[in-house]
């Protein structure tokens, strides 16, 4: 069984849209001819810590969908298909949630912002890997047309194996495009208030470092968690609505593999 981990920017807003990997994964296998691989379902705990002023900590307990085949992959909020499957080297496309943004009436100290949507990214990734470990790209671009903006990643990752369980540490920056800052992070002049001053956002660079940990309970029962911290660039920190220089999502779950 391969690594599981939950992405970042899990929002519990989330859960309506995570539907619709459901259904895309159902089409795209009904429609491609693909091979039998390794099915997965189970049920994972996320907890996220978003960086807004007066925001709590949002809690969800989710279903988990798992599958992984010679070139198609299923992973919590991502599909991706390789097109090139080298022994070293691995290059991508993909599709995936953004399980991002809020809702200002959940939050009084945001009262008179507009609501900000998650929304659906494609793009692609490449991932290097020999024995010092992988080195490995992301880029994403908004095909919801939600923040029509951009984020390409850079990360790297040491998986250590051992006989039941993997634990994979990771280390990366994430360039975020300005339009996807100015939407998630901005306040228009519409929005604006006393103490709430308009802010357009640029593009950011953040920081990001990521543990997680899969165990083998049984032959097919598997436990995973994990943790992730970005350290949020001064673009996005010197604005108003933040009140934390960082977001933090932890992830627990546990699935059986087919």
């Amino acid at each position: 069984m391969s690594m599981m981990t939950v992405k970042k920017h899990v929002s519990v807003s989330g859960r309506i849209v995570w539907h619709f990997l459901l259904a895309v994964t159902g089409l795209f296998i009904q429609q491609t001819d693909v091979e039998a691989g390794e099915w997965g379902l189970g049920v994972a705990g996320v907890g996220y810590q978003p960086p807004l002023i007066g925001a709590n900590s949002e809690n969800a307990m989710l279903p988990y969908i798992y599958y992984e085949g010679d070139r198609l992959s299923v992973d919590f909020q991502q599909i991706s298909y390789r097109l090139i499957a080298a022994e070293n080297f691995e290059f991508s496309v993909l599709g995936q949630l953004r399980l991002q943004g809020y809702d200002p009436d959940n939050n009084i100290a945001l009262a008179g912002m507009e609501k900000r949507e998650p929304s659906i990214d494609a793009g692609f990734s490449a991932t290097l890997s020999k024995d010092w470990g992988a080195l490995g790209i992301v880029a994403v671009t908004d095909i919801g047309d939600v923040y029509n903006g951009q984020e390409v990643g850079l990360f790297y990752s040491f998986p250590i194996p051992g006989n039941r369980w993997l634990l994979e540490p990771v280390l990366g920056v994430s360039w975020l495009s300005e339009d996807l800052v100015d939407y998630y992070y901005g306040v228009s002049a519409s929005e604006a208030r006393p103490g709430r001053p308009e802010y357009q956002g640029h593009s950011a660079l953040n920081i990001f470092t990521e543990i997680s940990l899969t165990y083998e309970l049984t032959t097919h029962w598997f436990a995973f968690g994990g943790a992730n911290y970005a350290f949020l660039d001064d673009s996005i920190q010197d604005n108003s609505i933040i009140e934390s220089n960082h977001e933090l999502t932890s992830f627990l779950g546990l699935v059986y593999v087919f």
